[in-house]
């Protein structure tokens, strides 16, 4: 009876959320924001492995750097070949001149700006923000987004490093420490992105509850992508070596759908809570 009467309090609730994602055209959005991270990607992936080969000891960690990448935010399947390019954005930031550098930088701003108005449609937001507080902001996820994956990459790559040799319960401990990171950063990134990104004054406790959802959805898809790829080997007989492109993007889509579902979750938790006040 009492799982009857949550299913009866929360099914249109569930159904609201989804006519709200429908009339936000979350899908084309998604695809839209799938492009112009493309464009973005290599400046954000060039600029983080320049930071994170600047790390002390980087030289003896490579390798646990780049395992710990590949499982952590890759699907399987497509990962070895993003760990070459990886491996090439770094050698390539090295030889970047002042102009290149600009130029990165802009392409990232204008995926900021993007990222930004779609917030801003999620909370109908119809204000802008001043121009250089928005500048400020964008410079500082620019910087401080590569800069905390980095600074990941390298604790969990020293916890694991440091698992070799111990006995087994420890170092799996550790080596489990290095997978809960990862999932803590992209927990920390979502609800930062939720409450700093919309022009609007958006309470911690509704961004943390959105960034749980968008932090399970997230392991969630991809392990679920992870298995498609396995499966899907007709894109390699279609498409041959180009077919990391297809199915990079489908990944990077998946990823913005699930942000901007977990951002309308956000968006609507006062009006979740005022429903549920006014049921009790």
């Amino acid at each position: 009876m009492q799982l009857t009467y949550s299913i009866q309090r929360w099914l249109p609730l569930g159904k609201e959320l989804w006519e709200r994602n429908r009339h936000l055209k979350l899908n084309q959005v998604s695809a839209s924001l799938a492009f112009t991270t493309i464009l973005s990607l290599v400046p954000i992936l060039t600029i983080g492995s320049y930071l994170v080969s600047n790390l002390p000891g980087v030289v003896a960690l490579r390798a646990t750097f780049q395992t710990w990448v590949l499982k952590n935010y890759f699907p399987g399947g497509i990962n070895q070949q993003i760990s070459n390019y990886l491996s090439q954005f770094s050698t390539k930031a090295k030889e970047l001149t002042l102009v290149g550098s600009v130029g990165l930088l802009l392409t990232t701003i204008v995926t900021m700006i993007v990222i930004e108005r779609a917030f801003n449609e999620i909370w109908q937001v119809k204000e802008r923000r001043p121009f250089l507080k928005k500048m400020l902001i964008y410079l500082a996820a620019t910087v401080m987004g590569p800069l905390l994956l980095g600074f990941g990459i390298y604790l969990s790559g020293v916890l694991f490093a440091s698992a070799s040799g111990w006995f087994p319960a420890l170092s799996a401990g550790f080596k489990f420490m290095s997978t809960i990171v990862s999932s803590l950063l992209a927990f920390i990134v979502f609800a930062l992105a939720y409450r700093v990104l919309p022009f609007t004054k958006v309470e911690w406790k509704d961004a943390l509850t959105g960034a749980m959802f968008a932090g399970l959805a997230y392991e969630l898809t991809k392990f679920g992508f992870a298995f498609f790829v396995t499966q899907a080997a007709f894109y390699k007989t279609v498409y041959g070596t180009f077919a990391i492109v297809p199915l990079m993007l489908i990944w990077i889509y998946i990823t913005w759908w699930v942000t901007l579902a977990g951002a309308v979750i956000v968006a609507n938790m006062p009006t979740i809570r005022q429903r549920l006040v006014q049921e009790h």
